[in-house]
Protein backbone atom coordinates (compact mmCIF):
# COMPACT_ATOMS: atom_id res chain seq x y z
CA UNK A 1 0.00 0.00 0.00
CA UNK A 2 2.75 2.70 0.79
CA UNK A 3 4.29 1.84 -2.55
CA UNK A 4 1.08 2.63 -4.00
CA UNK A 5 0.79 5.67 -1.84
CA UNK A 6 4.81 7.00 -2.94
CA UNK A 7 3.56 7.75 -6.34
CA UNK A 8 1.36 10.71 -4.69
CA UNK A 9 2.50 13.87 -3.64
CA UNK A 10 2.51 15.23 -0.26
CA UNK A 11 -0.10 17.29 0.62
CA UNK A 12 0.29 21.05 0.19
CA UNK A 13 -1.42 24.37 2.16
CA UNK A 14 -4.55 23.74 3.21
CA UNK A 15 -4.68 20.00 3.35
CA UNK A 16 -1.64 19.49 5.24
CA UNK A 17 -2.60 22.38 7.61
CA UNK A 18 -5.85 20.40 8.31
CA UNK A 19 -3.92 17.15 8.68
CA UNK A 20 -1.52 18.53 11.40
CA UNK A 21 -4.80 20.53 13.42
CA UNK A 22 -6.47 16.98 13.56
CA UNK A 23 -3.47 14.98 14.62
CA UNK A 24 -2.78 17.73 17.48
CA UNK A 25 -6.06 17.69 18.37
CA UNK A 26 -5.55 14.26 19.35
CA UNK A 27 -2.59 14.50 21.18
CA UNK A 28 -2.65 14.53 25.28
CA UNK A 29 -1.82 18.17 24.32
CA UNK A 30 -5.26 19.53 24.35
CA UNK A 31 -4.29 21.88 27.52
CA UNK A 32 -2.71 24.03 25.19
CA UNK A 33 -5.68 24.81 22.78
CA UNK A 34 -8.73 25.64 25.79
CA UNK A 35 -10.63 28.22 23.87
CA UNK A 36 -12.22 28.67 20.52
CA UNK A 37 -9.57 31.50 20.03
CA UNK A 38 -6.62 29.23 20.61
CA UNK A 39 -8.34 26.93 17.74
CA UNK A 40 -8.30 29.78 15.15
CA UNK A 41 -4.75 30.78 16.24
CA UNK A 42 -2.77 27.46 16.10
CA UNK A 43 -4.84 26.34 12.73
CA UNK A 44 -3.47 30.24 11.30
CA UNK A 45 0.40 29.23 12.91
CA UNK A 46 -0.02 25.98 11.24
CA UNK A 47 -1.61 26.88 7.44
CA UNK A 48 1.29 29.85 7.85
CA UNK A 49 4.07 27.61 8.82
CA UNK A 50 3.12 24.76 6.13
CA UNK A 51 3.37 27.53 3.20
CA UNK A 52 6.53 28.40 4.22
CA UNK A 53 7.46 25.23 4.40
CA UNK A 54 6.03 22.94 2.20
CA UNK A 55 6.47 18.91 2.83
CA UNK A 56 9.22 17.73 0.48
CA UNK A 57 8.02 13.91 0.37
CA UNK A 58 5.93 11.62 -1.02
CA UNK A 59 2.31 10.66 0.33
CA UNK A 60 3.98 7.83 1.80
CA UNK A 61 6.60 9.85 3.55
CA UNK A 62 4.11 12.00 4.74
CA UNK A 63 2.09 9.55 6.29
CA UNK A 64 4.80 7.68 7.96
CA UNK A 65 6.87 10.23 9.84
CA UNK A 66 6.99 14.07 8.35
CA UNK A 67 3.23 14.40 9.56
CA UNK A 68 4.80 13.52 13.49
CA UNK A 69 7.90 16.05 12.77
CA UNK A 70 5.69 18.74 11.66
CA UNK A 71 3.49 17.95 14.26
CA UNK A 72 6.02 17.92 16.91
CA UNK A 73 7.74 21.01 15.71
CA UNK A 74 4.40 23.10 15.77
CA UNK A 75 3.36 21.99 19.20
CA UNK A 76 6.79 22.76 20.60
CA UNK A 77 6.54 26.32 18.56
CA UNK A 78 3.13 27.02 20.30
CA UNK A 79 4.15 26.08 23.58
CA UNK A 80 7.13 28.87 23.09
CA UNK A 81 4.45 31.11 21.95
CA UNK A 82 2.08 30.35 25.30
CA UNK A 83 5.14 30.75 27.42
CA UNK A 84 5.90 34.42 25.94
CA UNK A 85 2.64 35.01 26.14
CA UNK A 86 2.50 34.05 29.85
CA UNK A 87 5.98 36.21 30.28
CA UNK A 88 4.44 38.99 29.24
CA UNK A 89 1.25 39.07 30.87
CA UNK A 90 2.98 38.11 34.59
CA UNK A 91 5.37 40.99 33.82
CA UNK A 92 2.75 43.72 32.97
CA UNK A 93 0.62 42.72 36.19
CA UNK A 94 3.60 43.09 38.16
CA UNK A 95 3.86 46.66 36.79
CA UNK A 96 0.73 47.84 37.57
CA UNK A 97 1.36 46.05 41.11
CA UNK A 98 4.35 48.23 41.42
CA UNK A 99 2.31 51.30 40.65
CA UNK A 100 -0.43 50.42 42.83
CA UNK A 101 2.39 50.61 45.63
CA UNK A 102 3.77 53.53 44.46
CA UNK A 103 0.54 55.11 44.66
CA UNK A 104 -0.15 53.84 48.14
CA UNK A 105 2.57 55.19 49.54
CA UNK A 106 3.16 58.88 47.91
CA UNK A 107 -0.19 58.88 49.26
CA UNK A 108 0.58 57.89 52.79
CA UNK A 109 3.58 60.33 52.58
CA UNK A 110 2.24 63.33 51.76
CA UNK A 111 -0.91 63.03 53.82
CA UNK A 112 -1.55 64.97 56.78
CA UNK A 113 0.74 64.07 59.31
CA UNK A 114 2.55 61.99 57.26
CA UNK A 115 5.97 61.61 56.96
CA UNK A 116 6.96 64.05 54.48
CA UNK A 117 5.27 66.69 56.67
CA UNK A 118 6.90 65.55 59.91
CA UNK A 119 10.42 66.11 58.32
CA UNK A 120 9.64 69.08 56.27
CA UNK A 121 8.67 70.44 59.33
CA UNK A 122 11.51 70.12 61.68
CA UNK A 123 13.89 70.77 58.05
CA UNK A 124 11.77 74.42 58.33
CA UNK A 125 11.72 75.31 61.61
CA UNK A 126 14.80 73.33 63.73
CA UNK A 127 12.76 73.97 67.26
CA UNK A 128 9.98 71.35 66.33
CA UNK A 129 12.81 68.70 66.80
CA UNK A 130 12.34 66.30 69.82
CA UNK A 131 16.16 66.10 70.70
CA UNK A 132 17.51 69.58 69.32
CA UNK A 133 18.70 72.39 72.26
CA UNK A 134 17.13 74.96 72.38
CA UNK A 135 18.10 78.69 71.51
CA UNK A 136 19.27 80.97 74.36
CA UNK A 137 16.70 83.08 75.97
CA UNK A 138 16.85 86.44 74.67
CA UNK A 139 18.47 89.31 76.64
CA UNK A 140 16.94 91.43 78.94
CA UNK A 141 16.27 95.21 78.39
CA UNK A 142 17.18 97.17 81.57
Amino acid sequence: MLDHLSYFPSPKGKNAADEIFNKIMTFPTELLIKTEHDKNVIKKYILSFVNSNPPKCSYAGWVTGELDDYVNTCISNYEKKILIRRKFKGIIKSIVYINLIYKEFIEKYYAPNGLFEKNMSNYWNPMLKKNSVWPPPPPENK
